[in-house]
């Protein structure tokens, strides 16, 4: 078996983002994930934007009119 550290359907600011949750739940929970290690974005972008006080129906509104 063998790991992929190079992640070529997400760009490098989607990847740093889900590293920091990585190193999140390694840090409260050091025993509840297997490390391995640090994946690369092939391609770079921007940092995602992290939306906080989101009214609670809007990931549904959203994708309904996207999805129609």
């Amino acid at each position: 078996m063998f790991h992929l550290s190079l992640n070529y359907r997400s760009h490098a600011g989607i990847v740093d983002c889900a590293h920091t949750i990585v190193e999140l739940l390694v840090k409260f929970w050091p025993h509840g994930i297997d490390r391995m290690d640090r994946e690369r974005g092939q391609v770079k972008g921007d940092a995602p934007i992290v939306y906080q006080d989101l009214p609670e129906d809007f990931v549904t509104t959203v994708c309904f009119n996207r999805c129609s």
